[in-house]
């Protein structure tokens, strides 16, 4: 039977990301609404190899990556830890620490 969504742990965002969701209403829900469907397992823009992998995943163990776009909106990335304690929302190309 296959998973229809997982803890995401504590939901982190990049200041870019943050400081881009102050300034506009729009990104802030774009963002609310990819968090909430990476939770139900939608991974969103990703080819079906990383889908295949997200899968694997949810019933093994490992990370968990979603990406979202929309035309009027800049692109971004969703990722959750393998242990499910922690997502952190950002732009493609930004550092995580």
């Amino acid at each position: 039977m296959e998973k229809k969504g997982f803890e995401l742990g504590q939901v982190l965002a990049t200041r870019a990301i943050t400081n881009k969701a102050k300034e506009s209403k729009e990104f802030a829900e774009f963002v609310r609404e990819s968090v909430r469907q990476h939770a139900s397992c939608n991974w969103g823009d990703l080819d079906e190899g990383v889908a295949a992998q997200n899968k694997q995943a949810l019933e093994y163990g490992g990370r968990l990556i979603s990406t979202w776009e929309d035309t009027d909106l800049p692109k971004i990335w969703i990722l959750t830890k393998a242990d499910r304690s922690a997502t952190m929302i950002h732009f493609p190309g930004e550092r995580l620490e």
